[in-house]
């Protein structure tokens, strides 16, 4: 993170996230912003169980699909 970044970040307590158009360049580091999860399931998944969406698995596919559209 730039220097800039860092700045306009405590400026504004707010953090610039990576955009969605870029989240294949992400893919060998693994997914998140801290690269913690190994594929977009995981990472659906993982916010189906923080948020409690309860998601069906059908509904789950159909996002990582649009999100692999993007």
């Amino acid at each position: 993170m730039s220097t800039l970044s860092k700045l306009t970040a405590r400026r504004t307590h707010m953090y610039r996230t990576a955009p969605l158009a870029g989240l294949w360049t992400h893919q060998k580091g693994g997914f998140y912003y801290d690269g913690r999860f190994a594929t977009l399931f995981d990472v659906v998944n993982h916010h189906d169980t923080q948020f409690n969406l309860k998601l069906s698995d059908a509904k789950k596919r159909d996002l990582i699909e649009y999100l692999k559209g993007i």
